[in-house]
């Protein structure tokens, strides 16, 4: 049975979803203090408000796709003879096809900004060192790997807002603020694990970034699961009619 949202719950998540995003930054961040030193916890902290602009990479699609998606359901259902048989009372086939045709062109503009915005990021991963100064101890790979990981994790999470919104505007709030909480303890005990377990003999901050990027994966296997039950598996999709709103919307 689909998980139903109320309000308090809603709220409640949301708080406990923001409370885990800014407590798994201060739990890493503190491993990488203690276990890398005041030079690792600063190149970090760089990489991470420098890759922050990838935020922008979606244009505001997913806020236009939320819009969207909530007018489709204030819409009022048709009721015909061939619908009014026994079936569930929420089914309704119109605006089910209409929402997986919003999620079908949302996840796939945001997948093909994403694309082009890891072209950048590979470019500023391996010219790093030449727009900032790196102490020669952290010189080499180590800085790449990190960009590479933290913005790849983060261009993963923005695809995965397309499938979020599809749940938050299903009457699944909770569920996915339930995900996003998963992800970040994820992202702590997969920082700790990795450095624990030796198997790959880097710095602190690269497991870091390594944590996050697998925290990123479970989170859009697991939205794109829960929206799939909604809208669907995603296409590629980029119609016309569509795709004008969605942009202008966002813009």
């Amino acid at each position: 049975m689909a998980e139903q949202s109320s309000l308090r719950r809603d709220i409640v998540s949301a708080y406990l979803a923001s409370g885990a995003k800014i407590g798994s930054w201060v739990v890493v961040s503190a491993m990488v203090y203690r276990l890398g030193w005041h030079a690792q916890f600063g190149l970090l902290a760089l990489i991470r408000g420098t890759l922050g602009i990838l935020n922008y990479v979606s244009v505001g699609i997913v806020s236009a796709l939320v819009r969207m998606i909530a007018e489709t359901h204030s819409q009022p259902q048709e009721v015909t003879a061939a619908t009014t048989g026994r079936v569930l009372s929420y089914y309704a086939p119109a605006k089910q096809s209409r929402v997986a045709v919003l999620y079908s062109n949302a996840i796939t503009w945001t997948a093909l900004f994403a694309t082009i915005a890891t072209f950048f990021l590979i470019g500023y991963a391996f010219f790093f060192e030449e727009f900032h100064r790196v102490p020669v101890s952290l010189s080499g790979w180590s800085v790449a790997y990190t960009v590479l990981f933290l913005g790849l994790g983060l261009l993963i999470r923005l695809i995965s807002d397309a499938p979020g919104a599809v749940l938050q505007t299903t009457g699944r709030i909770a569920y996915d603020n339930r995900l996003l909480i998963e992800a970040e303890l994820l992202w702590v005990v997969a920082t700790w694990g990795l450095f624990e377990s030796k198997v790959w003999n880097q710095q602190i901050m690269v497991h870091a970034a390594m944590g996050f990027l697998i925290a990123s994966l479970f989170l859009i296997i697991r939205r794109l699961i829960g929206a799939s039950l909604a809208a669907g598996i995603p296409r590629i999709r980029l119609d016309e009619t569509i795709t004008r709103p969605l942009l202008r919307m966002g813009a």
